[in-house]
């Protein structure tokens, strides 16, 4: 019999990337927008659920005045 047992993950939300987005007054739907990309991934990262890759967060860092480790 195999022992089931459930994966807990911690994650840190983004503070800085949400302030940053709040900041400028846009939704994550409006950010995804611009970005090219889903309301849901934007959700994502800011929720610490998922890293941007190099290439976004190059574009995300660039357009809120933040760094690139910011978004790490």
């Amino acid at each position: 019999m195999m022992n089931k047992t459930k994966k807990l993950y911690s994650y840190k939300r983004n503070e800085k990337l949400i302030q940053a987005r709040k900041g400028r007054e846009l939704t994550q739907k409006q950010t995804a927008a611009i970005f090219g990309t889903s309301r849901q991934y934007i959700c994502q990262i800011e929720r610490g659920e998922r890293r941007p890759g190099p290439e976004f967060a190059e574009k995300l860092a660039k357009f809120f005045a933040m760094s690139v480790q910011d978004l790490r």
